[in-house]
């Protein structure tokens, strides 16, 4: 049994010698069954020395509409643990529990030892998707007093350039 629980541990097939000689003959040997507790193993998030155990890495990341997820690290001293195995991930937003991590926010990032596993243990790290600042700068209009202005997407720039592949294509901007 290698995982938190309970076994029988059960004692069979002994052998009493005095010197070289086998001496069981001698003997009538009753065996009685034994109880083997396996717990699970406290993992805390700083080890004496001062080295994390319970890491994400990065810590944040910018907006780039798509799902983005930091690196988590849980180590058995120097023995990474296996996400699914040996603990789970889940994001927040407050209260409510996310499966993606796209929009700009800071997620609560909770890591925990799954139920009947080897270890024991729960860490709350906070990852964020920072927002982009984006600078929209309308266009210089020239009209004669009494012709109406003109209000249309081709009369703005959004820099820098990098956003247009960003921004979904869905996304206008309306001049007001």
């Amino acid at each position: 049994m290698t995982t938190d629980g309970t076994a029988t541990i059960a004692a069979s097939a002994a052998l009493i010698k005095n010197g070289d000689t086998n001496v069981t003959a001698n003997y009538t040997i009753n065996y009685t069954a034994g109880t083997l507790i396996i717990n699970a193993k406290a993992i805390d998030d700083v080890t004496a020395d001062g080295k994390l155990k319970i890491t994400i890495n990065p810590t944040s990341k910018p907006y780039n509409g798509a799902d983005q997820k930091p690196t988590i690290t849980v180590k058995d001293d120097t023995t990474p643990l296996t996400e699914g195995t040996d603990y789970t991930v889940t994001y927040k937003v407050g209260t409510d529990v996310v499966t993606e991590t796209k929009d700009a926010h800071v997620y609560d990032v909770v890591i925990a030892s799954k139920a009947g596993g080897n270890y024991s243990f729960s860490s709350t790290k906070t990852f964020e998707i920072t927002p982009i600042e984006i600078t929209i700068t309308a266009s210089d209009q020239t009209v004669t007093y009494g012709t109406p202005i003109a209000q249309t997407t081709d009369k703005v720039t959004i820099s820098p350039a990098r956003l247009r592949r960003v921004l979904p294509s869905s996304r206008t901007v309306t001049p007001t």
